[in-house]
């Protein structure tokens, strides 16, 4: 189990990965979400995590991390409330431009 001291050191730890996009690979955000989900209970780290995740363009990695993340109880409610729209206005423009590059990719095929 977790002490506070290292559960607070890891969610800085996942905060300073996400303020460098340069960091911003499909390994690091399946890591986060594989091994340190319960930072993103942080509604400020989770959205921070979701726009990162958006900002990929990859809709495949987002929707599996999503669902994954979605089926732990801790995070559900503030994952489902994202989903219906009650989000940060940077969350919902990550998400149309995900949406708007996968839509251009489909239609460049």
């Amino acid at each position: 189990m977790l002490t506070q001291g290292a559960f607070r050191h890891g969610t800085l730890l996942i905060e300073a990965v996400l303020e460098r996009p340069e960091l911003h690979h499909r390994e690091i955000f399946v890591a986060i979400a594989g091994r340190c989900w319960r930072s993103l209970a942080n509604e400020s780290v989770l959205d921070r995590f979701l726009i990162a995740l958006a900002d990929q363009h990859d809709a495949a990695l987002f929707q599996q991390i999503y669902t994954d993340l979605v089926m732990l109880p801790p995070l559900r409610g503030a994952l489902l409330t994202r989903l219906h729209g009650h989000t940060s206005p940077a969350l919902t423009q990550a998400m149309a431009r995900m949406q708007q590059a996968v839509t251009q990719t489909t239609h460049d095929h």
